[in-house]
């Protein structure tokens, strides 16, 4: 799993940073979060692939977050795109859409499903099924729109098999298969040889907001969350009067929610060198939490908790037959 931004800038594209845009690519297939104007350039800089998006989510309706969407569906229906293409976003977004759907030089041949999200879901999060094998839910945020942000969960994986105590035990690839399916091989029971079932990873990414509850709530214990960071926290007013977020804001949240690796952008064209928010943030959280700035062209891969690489040590260890002979 890896966070690919497109556009870091906030509001408008500057000669160094596009406009909104971010891709979540899983291998096979990846999800376009935001797709604001020249998106689908950015994309085609980077290792991704226009065909193989799964789904296109739209936090907000503010145009630096969709205008690139329109060009985007063309390219789909001039390249042959046939496998339906599910599109997310708050409601409103369907009245927008349909009109550049019915725009006959977009050449659409490929079924576009479109889900609208309302603001009723705080305190109860959207819960949009499994897309490009993650779990998707979504929770409303602060804005001056309907804005959204979402938290993207991988399944739970099996645990590892410690494959010094299988050898002690003289298990074989078949015995090894029936005891990760649950059974009982030779007297030997799987949490003999088999850790414990490992979380997988989860990638919270918001759109346009000031600091909330549900930011926290969508970001609770997250490996990464990608969070807006338009100002310094000098210019909190600002962040008031536009509902946006300040380097503070950001800390708080991913302090808040416990995150592993917050991942800002979103910057105001004032910040020609973004280092300087980052910096701020860091003296705001722990020293243990990393912090870096979204880099058009530079993708940042999620990483996995180290403590999973340490389970051999939890497993309960059972003298094996033959060592009590």
């Amino acid at each position: 799993m890896r966070i690919v931004p497109f556009g870091t800038s906030s509001g408008r594209p500057t000669a160094a940073r596009n406009v909104s845009g971010l891709g979540l690519d899983v291998g096979a297939s990846w999800i376009l979060v935001d797709c604001g104007e020249g998106t689908q350039q950015q994309i085609m800089r980077s290792p991704l692939k226009i065909s193989r998006i799964d789904a296109v989510l739209l936090t907000h309706l503010h145009g630096d977050h969709v205008l690139g969407l329109p060009g985007l569906l063309g390219t789909m229906g001039m390249e042959g795109r046939t496998a339906p293409l599910t599109l997310i976003g708050p409601s409103g977004m369907w009245s927008w859409l349909e009109v550049m759907l019915a725009l006959p030089i977009l050449g659409l041949d490929f079924a576009v499903e479109v889900i609208e999200l309302d603001g009723t879901t705080v305190g109860h999060p959207a819960n949009l099924g499994t897309i490009a094998g993650l779990s998707v839910t979504a929770l409303p945020l602060r804005h001056r729109v309907l804005s959204f942000g979402f938290r993207f969960a991988e399944p739970e994986r099996p645990g590892r098999v410690d494959a010094e105590r299988a050898a002690e035990l003289g298990l074989a690839g078949p015995e090894l298969g029936r005891l990760q399916r649950g059974e009982t091989v030779r007297g030997i029971t799987p949490d003999q040889i088999i850790g414990p079932p490992r979380a997988g990873r989860v990638a919270a990414i918001l759109g346009d907001t000031m600091y909330c509850e549900t930011s926290v709530d969508l970001a609770r214990n997250a490996d990464i969350l990608v969070h807006e960071c338009t100002y310094a926290a000098e210019s909190h007013e600002l962040c008031e009067q536009w509902m946006h977020s300040c380097t503070a804001d950001a800390a708080r949240v991913a302090v808040e929610a416990g995150v592993r690796h917050l991942v800002v952008n979103h910057f105001s064209s004032r910040y020609l060198d973004a280092q300087r928010l980052v910096d701020e943030i860091r003296g705001i959280v722990p020293a243990d939490m990393a912090v870096s700035e979204a880099v058009e062209g530079h993708p940042i891969d999620v990483e996995r908790a180290i403590s999973e690489n340490c389970w051999a040590s939890c497993i309960h260890r059972q003298p094996s037959r033959r060592r009590e002979r």
